[in-house]
């Protein structure tokens, strides 16, 4: 089994962007949107790269935009009960 060290993926909060651009960003990152009755409702794969597109034509250099190099770690696996 493998596990990744998570503690790597953990940013900054985000600051200095337009109210906008911050839904956009959260829309992205989660994978859903805020319907009109405020419930969360998760985007189609053509709605999330829409907003991907956007957000990266508007940020090309948001830390956002890329992933940290993560090396897979060994997890050792439960012991298997004696038979």
């Amino acid at each position: 089994m493998l596990g990744y060290d998570l503690d790597s993926w953990v940013r900054e909060p985000v600051v200095g962007l337009p109210r906008e651009d911050l839904r956009l960003l959260d829309e992205v990152l989660s994978g859903q949107r805020l319907n009109e009755t405020g419930t969360p409702t998760g985007l189609t794969t053509v709605e999330w790269f829409d907003r991907w597109i956007q957000f990266k034509a508007a940020h090309p250099d948001s830390p956002f935009l890329k992933l940290p190099a993560v090396a897979p770690i060994q997890v050792r696996d439960a012991e298997a009960p004696n038979d």
